[in-house]
Order: C-alpha cells, then structure tokens, then sequence
C-alpha cells in the first residue's frame, strides 16, 4: 500500500467520480471528498476509501470486513466459540493486549437494545451479531485497527433511532423522492384519522425511506401523530422479540407504585423464577403471572386490615369452611407441625425437616396452582430460593400465612 500524498486536485476529481458513479453509497462530491481525506490521514490509499468505508447519513462507517482485516495484518487473532443465529462470541489477542478478550453477543443483548425489530436483524441475526462482536472486539483488544470508526451495521443501529424532526429535512431532498415522502406521509394521515393506526404503521415500514427521507417523512406529522406510530412500533418491536411492550412495562411499574409494592422483591421473584433481571424482558405470559401476584408484595401492614386474623402459632391449617355453609371444614389439611418457633426441631443445616416440607407442600396443594406462586412470591420477599430452605425460625409464620391465604381464596371464590 502506498503512502504517497494525493493532492487535493487529484482527491476532488476522483470524489466527482466517485459520487457520480453511485456505486459507492455516497450521494455528492463533498461527502466522497471527506471521507477520502479521512482515509488518507488513516494512511488508507483514497482509490479504496470507498471500498473500506460506507457514508450512513453523512457519518463514515468502516465496514467490518476492513477492520478485521487491518486488526489481522497487525498481527490480531480471533477466535470463534460460536457464530449462530441467536448468538456470536470470539476471543480476541493482541501482542499488545495481555490478556485474550472474549466478547459475546446474543439475540437477548440485541432485543434489550431495542434491535430486532429492524429488517436486518430479522433476516440476517447471525451476521448482525458478528459484526457487533468484532467491532467491540477489535476496538477494546487493539482500537489501532478500527480507526475509532463503527462499522455500517452498526452505526446504522444508532443513526435509525434518531427520527426526530429537522426543520429543512424535506427540502434537501431531490424533487421526486420529496413527492413520494408527501404522498406516503399524507395516507398514513388519513389512516390514522379513521383509526387506523396498525395500518399506517404498515404503510410506513413498507415505504422503506433511507435515514434522511425517514426524517424527513417525520417533520411532516405533528406530536400526537408521531406518539401513534411509534406506540406501534415499540409493540411490534417487543412482540418480534417475545417480550412485552414498553406500554406494558409502564402498566406494571404503575401498578407496583399504586398498591405500594416492593419492587425490590418482585424483581427478586422474577430473577428466581424465570431468570429475567429486567421487566421489560418478561414475556406475554410472564407478565400475566407478575401481574396477578402484585398484591402479594404489597408490606403486610398497608394489607393487614384486609387479611382474616391468622390462627395461633400451634394451631393447624385447616381448610375453608364448605360451600354449604355447614360450618364444618370441608376437608382437613394435613396439620403442620405445631411446635412453637423456640421448639421446632430443626435439621442439622438449621432449615426445616423433610417432614415439615412435606407438611407445607401437602397445604400449598389445598390452595392449588395459585397458592404456590403466591408463596413462591413470599419466598423471594424473604430472600429465600426453595421451600428445602426455609429456616425452622420461620415456619410458625410460613403456617399462619398460608392458613391466611386459603381463607383469602376462600372468600375470593365466594
């Protein structure tokens, strides 16, 4: 490769060539110019600037194939562990990089990101989530080698979030696509006045505008337009990623405030239950379990006036009187141990016996599906994983919350 300086003549022809060719992503002279004298400072010969680099609205972008190149020249190795549709990860080293840096990228990272909703991360998962590996992976083993540059796939994900309006975005368009972005944007008007929102949410995603035509279809719509489309979108987003909608988040985290329930624990619950550290990673059916066991983690004195006098600490968990009102139970549950907490036998770890889980289990079974998740949801409040690790000092409670509970579902049911 040659150094030699090319004179800026010579660099403002070849970028009149360059823009006038269209073969090269750059839509005028000025943007090829730049990129050119971009290149040349990277000591990058400007005839190939156009091939190593791509212009995503107006911001060079080094494509990935190029940066792992100069990474490989400069005596960079990678290493593949997996490359698949739902996860990429490599180990990159470096003789100027002590350690060997493993980076990985999943199909989760990328929905948490607000990514796969987009075209390209439907079609082709495996190659967007290769090229997230190696920019940050070349970038944190040996930054030499990406310039300070993102490749395309990525820079695109950054610029295609920004579709706020610009004064003037219109106007800088050629005359034709300007009549197609008006035409576009005036049906998805008319749709939306008649309630058509998933339609013109449609019409929009099919009109396929590069980045400076979306900003431009956008400067045509006011607030509460723009509010419609991009409610849909955010569905449409969370629903391709199997996750619940940002709509649905807030519906919970309201609900969490409103009854004054600890967040903290709910979150727990989740992290336990279904291994989700997040709630907008919760699925459909996810949120309808979250949902319906809020009130369970509500502090047990904002709910005390509500909930029946729980039995004496030795008292045994029966369950609720019958349909018939006979006043007899109708059928007796299994009695729990009705030690005091000072006297309950304990095994050697200080947790509960197999005897008093089997015990507790036996009652839970009364309460059917819904009281184990209930209890499920009172375990992680207490910060304890199964029921095998209950401490005996809190099975005197654990016994009146669920007698509690049964006469709860009991009065529920009638």
């Amino acid at each position: 490769m040659s150094n030699a300086l090319v004179t800026m003549g010579e660099l403002e022809r070849m970028a009149s060539a360059m823009a006038s060719s269209g073969l090269f992503g750059v839509k005028t002279s000025d943007q090829a110019l730049a990129l050119m004298l971009v290149a040349q400072a990277q000591g990058i010969s400007p005839a190939t600037a156009c091939v190593d680099f791509d212009v995503i609205q107006g911001k060079p972008a080094m494509t990935a194939r190029a940066m792992l190149a100069r990474f490989q020249q400069a005596g960079g190795i990678i290493k593949w562990i997996e490359y698949t549709d739902t996860a990429c990860e490599a180990e990159f080293s470096h003789q100027q990089c002590p350690d060997p840096i493993k980076i990985r990228w999943t199909m989760q990272d990328a929905a948490r990101a607000g990514l796969t909703g987009k075209d390209n991360w439907r079609k082709y998962p495996r190659q967007m989530l290769s090229s997230r590996v190696m920019s940050e992976g070349v970038d944190r083993c040996y930054p030499a080698a990406s310039g300070g540059f993102y490749p395309p796939e990525v820079v695109r994900d950054f610029t295609e979030k920004d579709i706020t309006p610009t004064a003037g975005a219109l106007g800088a368009l050629p005359a034709k696509t300007q009549e197609a972005v008006i035409e576009t944007a005036e049906q998805c008007k008319a749709l939306l006045a008649n309630d058509q929102v998933h339609d013109a949410f449609v019409l929009w995603q099919d009109s396929r505008f590069d980045a400076d035509e979306e900003v431009a279809f956008w400067s045509l719509f006011d607030s509460k337009q723009r509010a419609l489309l991009k409610r849909v979108q955010e569905s449409e987003k969370a629903a391709e990623a199997g996750v619940i909608s940002p709509a649905a988040k807030k519906r919970l985290e309201a609900k969490i405030k409103e009854l004054g329930a600890d967040r903290e624990g709910i979150k727990a619950f989740c992290k336990m239950t279904y291994s989700k550290e997040h709630f907008q990673d919760l699925t459909k059916e996810e949120y309808q379990h979250v949902d319906s066991i809020i009130e369970d983690f509500v502090p047990d004195q904002a709910t005390a006036a509500d909930s029946p006098p729980a039995p004496p600490s030795g008292a045994a968990v029966v369950a609720p009187i019958n349909a018939a009102g006979s006043g007899q139970p109708s059928q007796q549950m299994s009695e729990l141990p009705s030690h005091s907490p000072e006297t309950v036998p304990a095994a050697p770890n200080g947790m509960i016996t197999e005897t008093q889980i089997l015990a507790l289990e036996n009652a839970l079974d009364m309460g059917g599906k819904t009281l184990h998740n209930r209890f499920k949801a009172k375990l992680a409040v207490s910060g304890i994983k199964s029921i095998a690790e209950i401490p005996v000092a809190k099975l005197a409670d654990m016994n009146k919350w669920i007698s509690a509970q049964i006469d709860r579902q009991n009065a529920e049911q009638t």
